[in-house]
Formats: C-alpha cells, sequence, structure tokens
C-alpha cells in the first residue's frame, strides 16, 4: 500500500512538492552569496529594529529533514552555519529543535509526517517554547 501513495511515488521520481531533491538543494543552500545577503538582511533589520528600541530575536524553526533522516549531516551543518552567523550579530536565538527533538514522535508535528508546515500542535509547541524563552531574563 505504501507503494501506491503518491508521496513515495514522487520520491521515487525525486520529485518533492513538484521540485527535484537537487532543486530543493539548491534552494536551501545557504553557503557563498547566499548566506552574505542572509548576514546583510539580518544586520540591516537589527539596527533597524534598534532604532526605535525593540528587541528583536531570531526564532531557528527546524524543518520536516531533521526528523526524518533526509541528509542529516547537510541538514545539521546548515542549522550550525545560521546560529553561528545570528550569534555572530548579536542577536539573541531561539532554537525550536531542542524542544522538537525532545517530543516523543517530531514527525507527528507535521502533517501525516510529511514535509510542510506544523500541525496544530507543533505550532503550539513553537508558541510555547518562543514564550518561555522571551520570559526568561535577559543578559545586559
Amino acid at each position: 500500500m505504501e507503494f501506491v501513495g503518491l508521496s513515495n511515488l514522487r520520491q521515487r521520481l525525486s520529485l518533492v512538492n513538484s521540485i527535484t531533491i537537487q532543486e530543493l538543494d539548491n534552494l536551501a543552500d545557504l553557503n557563498g552569496p547566499n548566506l552574505d545577503i542572509f548576514r546583510d538582511i539580518l544586520a540591516q533589520v537589527k539596527t533597524r529594529v534598534g532604532t526605535w528600541g525593540g528587541k528583536m530575536y531570531f526564532v531557528y524553526l527546524p524543518d520536516w529533514p531533521r526528523y526524518s533522516n533526509y541528509e542529516l549531516d547537510l541538514v545539521a551543518k546548515q542549522r550550525d552555519s545560521v546560529l553561528a552567523l545570528v550569534t555572530s550579530l548579536g542577536i539573541p536565538v531561539i532554537d525550536i529543535h531542542p524542544a522538537i527533538q525532545s517530543h516523543r514522535n517530531p514527525l507527528s508535528l507535521f502533517p501525516f509526517g510529511e514535509p510542510g508546515h506544523y500541525t496544530e500542535k507543533g505550532h503550539s509547541l513553537v508558541a510555547e517554547e518562543v514564550m518561555r524563552m522571551i520570559s526568561l531574563p535577559q543578559d545586559p
């Protein structure tokens, strides 16, 4: 029965959400120019938020591949790069990965355990973690 499923067929044809796995990898590439653009955008946003006395947080929302073992080394490396960049800019990080990882079934936080947005339970977990983190005393 699993063979008949459309998600299985898409994967066998190297299609994920109507794009090839290679195209998905290119979109997720956070090296070189993409990382430089990302750094510039974050720096500009931090400056703008600072002008009106706001406090910016960076919320890292892990994606489905992290919990499905899809090229786990690449996913972990990109997370490390992103969090190192954000930290180097002095932006506080709220990393949702530990909360999802500690869930008894992380894939259940995605619709049908497949790629996509979080489920209602997934969104609730994210909201609870964000509220918990912004409620903690902050270093000056």
